[in-house]
């Protein structure tokens, strides 16, 4: 996979702000690769010195050096570890907030095609693969290569022919160990194949039985059927013979190897062109030598994965962000929509989904309209909020037409009350002083929720209006939610008001909410959308669609 230059660019300028952390997380990794490197020294000196002579004082103090020495890379690998991620978790918390903000400037058309899934893969997985692949990265390029390098010095300085020895027999270990990982990669992806095609026969024949048993395959499916199975079944026998074999090989080298070099190593000995010590010592260090070789063979699995993450990552920072249309700042609108000729189309489709809507709403005018479709019902409202553009005619607020406003001037003027109405983890007062009006003051906050009827089960609450609601609203009944709505339309206080099904729940038809809404519909605009009658008492005007197009307007006293 191919990944643009830049991207690693930027990927570092979101580091280099974090750069004393990363120097000490660097310093870490040198001292513990040094720690590390300098272990067979200490035992070439503890052989020699203490072992060899029976030096007992000797021995207690190399083992108490040896003790310190070990403790000493524990710690310093703890403050690397803790410096690397907590620099990790910081781009990451940066990255996702930058994300954040990028999903809300998203055209509104790119809202209703991100799925889920994709959200939670961009926030979540991908950055947390970016994180790990990059600490592993530089973990492995500074410790695990700096301790490589300690190693093989101290090796070629004992002894070259066999530090030399020691070192070809490591890399044909580890060679052997690479070839069997991907010999069993390639079986492993062999077996999910296989896997996948029993299970897409198994949902094809649940779907397709009507067809199997109308034309008499059931022999037929059977025999392909078990063929598949049996193709699965002899790929995963192969799986497991690769596996077994791999691991055999890998031990029957593992025990040749330190075979061949305990003889050199006994044969030098006996030859006295090496002490103990020095045998011990380099033994040490080549067995120290495995684990950062396979790091770094391994490194390319992390750059891989890395380089992924990092370009769906930016990819999503880079899509198209929501543009400024409207030039003209509107104060408070006096309520006047117009619909003139409006018609619009859903995505490709020939038929337009609003066909020719022409309609004038006055100030203060309460619009109910009914028998509209959720498609047709959606489509209106986006049009209205701006969410969506007509693809003929032209909706107009006082005369000026929608696209001419400056977004913040429109979405000021108009409230929306869906008939679930969406709550924010926060606290009562929070939830009705939400956004734009968070700084509103209690004596306002306590004023809309008294004119809602909230107050009456707020104050029932442990802690009134600063009582954390918790879990976005969920132990609040619908009714109670959309006495909070209604406070929170209350406070905005918008000449405009979109009621989406607002009585359709079940319990919401009651006295108190019904008095709550004839209050915040006093001297605004409003459209209802609702299939009840009883939400249409209040109404002066009725429109009636039928398929996109308003078939009936009822002008009522």
């Amino acid at each position: 996979m191919i990944i643009r230059s830049q991207h690693y660019h930027r990927f570092l300028e979101y580091a280099t702000p974090h750069w004393k952390m990363l120097a000490l997380a660097i310093l870490g990794m040198a001292l513990a690769a040094l720690t590390l490197s300098a272990l067979p020294a200490l035992i070439l000196h503890f052989i020699d010195s203490a072992v060899v002579n029976k030096n007992q004082e000797l021995i207690q103090q190399m083992l108490l050096v040896i003790l310190a020495l070990l403790i000493v890379r524990s710690v310093m690998l703890f403050i690397s570890n803790f410096a690397i991620n907590t620099v990790g978790g910081d781009i990451a918390t940066e990255l996702r907030l930058i994300m954040f903000k990028k999903l809300l400037s998203l055209p509104d058309d790119r809202h209703t095609t991100l799925s889920d899934r994709e959200m939670t893969l961009r926030f979540i997985t991908d950055l947390n693969q970016l994180i790990q692949a990059a600490t592993n990265i530089i973990t492995t390029l500074i410790k695990d290569s700096l301790t490589i390098i300690g190693l093989l010095a101290w090796m070629y300085y004992l002894n070259r022919d066999l530090a030399l020895f020691i070192l070809l027999l490591t890399a044909l270990l580890i060679v052997i160990t690479q070839l069997t990982i991907g010999f069993l990669t390639h079986a492993n992806l062999q077996v999910t194949n296989k896997t996948k095609k029993v299970s897409l026969k198994l949902l094809k024949t649940k779907k397709n039985y009507k067809i199997i048993t109308l034309h008499g395959g059931q022999s037929h499916e059977s025999e392909r059927f078990i063929n598949d199975v049996n193709q699965m079944q002899h790929t995963q026998m192969r799986q497991a013979a690769t596996r077994n074999l791999g691991i055999a090989l890998i031990q029957f080298f593992t025990l040749i190897i330190f075979s061949a070099i305990g003889y050199l190593a006994v044969q030098l000995l006996s030859n006295q062109e090496i002490t103990p010590g020095e045998a011990g010592s380099i033994f040490l260090a080549g067995l120290l030598l495995v684990f950062p070789i396979k790091q770094m063979l391994n490194i390319k699995n992390d750059f891989q994965r890395g380089q992924r993450a990092l370009d769906k990552t930016l990819t999503f920072l880079d899509q198209e962000t929501k543009t400024e249309t409207g030039t003209i700042t509107m104060t408070r609108a006096h309520g006047e929509l117009m619909f003139d000729h409006v018609s619009y189309y859903h995505g490709s489709q020939k038929q337009p989904l609003l066909k020719n809507i022409t309609l004038s709403i006055k100030p203060g005018d309460v619009l109910a309209i009914i028998d509209v479709s959720e498609r047709c019902k959606a489509a209106l409202i986006d049009l209205i909020l701006r969410f969506r553009q007509p693809n003929s005619g032209k909706i107009r607020l006082d005369g000026y037409g929608l696209e001419s406003l400056k977004s913040t001037s429109l979405y000021a003027n108009i409230a929306f009350l869906p008939g679930n109405v969406p709550l924010i983890d926060d606290t009562a007062a929070a939830n009705i002083a939400y956004g734009e009006m968070k700084c509103a003051n209690e004596a306002s906050i306590t004023a809309a929720a008294q004119a809602s009827h909230a107050m009456d089960f707020i104050r029932e609450m442990p802690h009134g209006l600063q009582t954390q609601l918790g879990g976005y609203g969920i132990k609040l009944s619908g009714k109670q939610r959309q006495h909070i709505g209604i406070a929170r339309a209350l406070l905005k206080d918008a000449p405009i008001l979109i009621l989406d099904e607002i009585t359709a729940l079940p319990d919401t038809q009651s006295e108190s909410l019904q008095d709550a809404l004839k209050t915040l519909m006093r001297g605004r605009t409003t459209l209802v959308f609702t299939q009840r009658a009883s939400a249409i008492e209040n109404a002066n005007r009725i429109v009636t669609f039928n398929n996109g197009n308003m078939t009936d307007v009822k002008n009522r006293g």
